[in-house]
């Protein structure tokens, strides 16, 4: 595990992995658009997870989470098209919200340096930029508002589909008792476990490339970067 972690976690990286390409974006965008989403330039979808853990001898408040009601390590993911994550952050506590990894990750400077033209689309708790759409939230909608968050739900629940098809593949992930932060590597297990699954959608692809019609990279191509 950590042999993988140590020569392969660039691989969700973003830009630096060499696995975002201008045409590979150019991609994603159409596919999206062209499978419902109101969006052209949207490329990608972020969310973020909490992952239990069995509750820590020290720093308990740091590792709370208030809304899950148990401690928790958190992670920010993008699941694009084609049904992989090319980007994860994380483990942070289990108290900070979405922004505070958003703003740890440096993704919205990330994406207006190398992607300027394209865009992420995030639920309601993220914020609007340049870089990053989140649905109309105001008090009052007007239909073509209702509809337009509606239609754009649908397909971020791309990436809830994502977080569910790591735990599938890897249900000790979701086993809390063993999960101590001071005795096992759970932030590795995680980041590993993400990139195995990957690899598994290179091979068996996903809900999510089948529902948006964009096929996984094959499996030679997804890992070339690591000669």
């Amino acid at each position: 595990m950590e042999f993988l972690f140590k020569h392969w976690d660039f691989l969700r990286q973003d830009f630096s992995s060499g696995q975002l390409t201008p045409n590979q974006l150019s991609l994603f965008a159409r596919e999206i658009s062209e499978h419902g989403g109101p969006l052209e330039h949207c490329v990608g979808f972020i969310d973020c997870t909490i992952r239990g853990i069995c509750r820590p001898s020290q720093w308990q408040q740091i590792a709370y989470n208030g809304h899950k009601k148990y401690h928790a390590l958190k992670y920010s993911a993008i699941k694009f098209p084609d049904g992989l994550i090319y980007h994860l952050f994380g483990p942070y506590e289990g108290r900070r919200n979405h922004n505070a990894l958003l703003v740890e990750s440096k993704l919205l400077e990330c994406y207006h340096t190398h992607a300027p033209n394209y865009y992420l689309y995030g639920d309601s708790a993220y914020p609007l930029s340049s870089s990053l759409l989140s649905p109309f939230s105001k008090l009052r909608l007007t239909s073509e508002e209702k509809a337009w968050n509606k239609v754009m739900s649908t397909r971020r629940e791309s990436v809830e589909w994502g977080f569910g098809d790591i735990l599938r593949l890897w249900r000790t992930l979701d086993y809390r008792p063993d999960k101590n932060i001071f005795s096992s590597s759970i932030g590795i297990q995680y980041r590993v476990s993400v990139l195995l699954t990957n690899i598994h959608i290179c091979l068996y692809s996903s809900e999510t490339s089948v529902f948006i019609n964009c096929a996984p990279p094959v499996l030679a191509k997804y890992l070339e970067k690591c000669s």
